[in-house]
């Protein structure tokens, strides 16, 4: 098996909507799977079956997400009007 899989082709079908014969021949596959010489082909042609991952929020601003609520606020306020109180 040669890999000359049409990425286009393949992100634009509807597996689901297949039978199971169509979809071993659309993927160039049988029960059996892929060779490894295959494998190894499709793995340099496709990448990895991974997504992309998203960039995180750093731990500061995670820290001040904390206090973004109005009950924070209120209690952060009661505070401070009973330390100048004193």
């Amino acid at each position: 098996m040669n890999s000359s899989l049409d990425k286009v082709t393949l992100k634009e079908t509807e597996f689901y909507l297949l039978s199971e014969k169509e979809i071993f021949e659309k993927l160039k596959t049988d029960k059996k799977g892929l060779s490894e010489e295959e494998a190894k082909a499709r793995l340099d042609d496709f990448g990895k079956n991974k997504l992309p991952e998203k960039e995180g929020d750093s731990a500061l601003k995670r820290f001040f997400q904390q206090f973004n609520n109005a009950l924070i606020y209120i209690l952060l306020g009661a505070s401070v009007l009973t330390a100048v109180m004193d």
